[in-house]
């Protein structure tokens, strides 16, 4: 057993639902790998969100029956019943009728390997209260999730364990809503929380004890946005292992869940070492784990660039031979980048975009090692001045980012959602960089 009493992968993005067959697919490489546990939590599907009342189809029964199959693989199902609420009474009832055929799955499945399905109600990204309209007001509304989690339990008990997604799910500080939703909660109701911020560089024990004392000290279940990449994120691929995870935070959050990438096998790598610090405490790079570990590596690196912008800086600034010589190196490989399989596909977007950016910034080198009157280097500045541009209007991110918002958004002591420090990375892109470098080089 690992850190972590429940570990696992959350299918939490917005977009487009992977398919059951990708969900088997991410779940067979994960449950052995230390996170065992499936959330179904699909922003994009109507039964999790916008239609959160209509009972599962036999689509969605089956689908979830084919998981159950998957030896040591838990189930999490999640809906988001603060769309449209009604009396807290007759909502439960129908959160009650719809789980109920999923909780009698596991149950036949479980056999000789019983445990508890977790069940968790997510009240996220609720449109804001305002205090101008006919609305509940905030105390009211937390009253409300508070009172649907404990009814929909009573109904549950002993058949599930339960988690809640309060609306204020990220920051260290308490709230009324926060404060009056605790009071309403069943005490071994888990408390959603995605770290100090929406999508963190670095979660620390510090500040999950923080926000545990925000919920009157109860457990919580940490709700990690990587590697997921969807709304401001859907340019970025995020390959890399997880990083700056306290191994402490379990001692403040029991549970632990990784909300995954919109591309489900490209998901894996980052999910994989997850699962390493879910078991250890530490994260791991696992690239050995697939059948392409260094195409994989190169693509990460080429997906968030910061070797190669660190290589074209010292290019350019000072003309580094050794840093020339790398930049070869990378480039030529990442000129050819391909994946085979599912991450293949998923990749090709992005492997495309590395391909053209590569051949560009192979210009950009060869002109950086060429003298001003090499007969050549009007031809190659031309070039360079024609592909350069055609390049910089990609809808993906590729060798740094040239423009990128990222979700530092943070919930204050009002319960007043604020934006953290600058949530914009730009000028930092290697393409760029050698570009700018060739052509001041070679102008008049």
């Amino acid at each position: 057993m690992g850190i972590f009493t429940i570990a696992g992968v959350l299918e939490g993005f917005y977009g487009k639902p992977w398919s059951w067959a990708q969900r088997r697919a991410v779940m067979e490489h994960c449950v052995p790998a230390g996170l065992p546990w499936y959330a179904w939590a699909p922003k994009g599907d109507p039964l999790h969100r916008a239609e959160w009342r209509e009972p599962f189809g036999q689509v969605e029964l089956d689908g979830f029956a084919d998981l159950l199959t998957i030896p040591g693989l838990r189930l999490c199902i999640a809906l988001s019943p603060g769309i449209e609420p009604g009396e807290v009474e007759d909502d439960a009832a129908a959160i009650v009728e719809k789980l109920a055929p999923v909780i009698s799955l596991v149950e036949a499945a479980a056999g000789g390997d019983p445990y508890t399905p977790l069940i968790m109600l997510a009240f996220d990204d609720l449109a804001p209260v305002d205090p101008d309209e006919d609305q509940l007001s905030v105390d009211d509304r937390a009253r409300q999730h508070g009172q649907m989690v404990a009814a929909v339990a009573m109904a549950l008990e002993g058949r599930a364990q339960f988690a809640v997604i309060p609306a204020h799910y990220a920051g260290v500080e308490p709230t009324d809503y926060l404060q009056t939703l605790s009071a309403e909660l069943p005490p071994d109701v888990l408390v959603g929380w995605t770290g100090r911020l929406v999508v963190n560089e670095r979660i620390d024990a510090v500040e999950a004890e923080a926000f545990a004392d925000a919920v009157d000290g109860r457990a919580l279940l940490l709700w990690d946005n990587y590697p997921v990449n969807d709304a401001l994120l859907k340019s970025r691929l995020f390959l890399h292992p997880l990083q700056q995870r306290d191994s402490y935070l379990s001692e403040f959050c029991p549970a632990y869940f990784a909300n995954a990438g919109v591309q489900p096998h490209l998901s894996l790598p980052a999910l994989l070492s997850a699962g390493v610090f879910c078991e250890t405490g530490d994260s791991g790079e696992v690239w050995d784990e697939f059948d392409e570990p260094v195409q994989l590596a190169l693509l990460a690196e080429a997906c968030e660039g910061v070797e190669l912008f660190r290589l074209a800086q010292l290019a350019t600034v000072g003309g580094d031979p050794k840093a020339l010589d790398d930049l070869w190196w990378w480039l030529e490989r990442l000129e050819v980048l391909e994946l085979s399989g599912p991450m293949g596909e998923e990749s090709k977007p992005w492997t495309d975009q590395i391909s053209q950016e590569a051949q560009v910034c192979l210009i950009a080198v060869d002109l950086l090692e060429r003298e001003a009157d090499d007969p050549e280097v009007p031809a190659l500045v031309t070039d360079l001045l024609v592909r350069w541009p055609l390049v910089r209007r990609s809808k993906v991110s590729v060798f740094g980012p040239r423009f990128e918002a990222t979700p530092q958004l943070t919930v204050d002591r009002t319960g007043a959602w604020k934006v953290v420090g600058n949530p914009i990375q730009r000028d930092r892109n290697a393409t760029d960089v050698l570009c700018v470098g060739a052509i001041e080089l070679h102008s008049l």
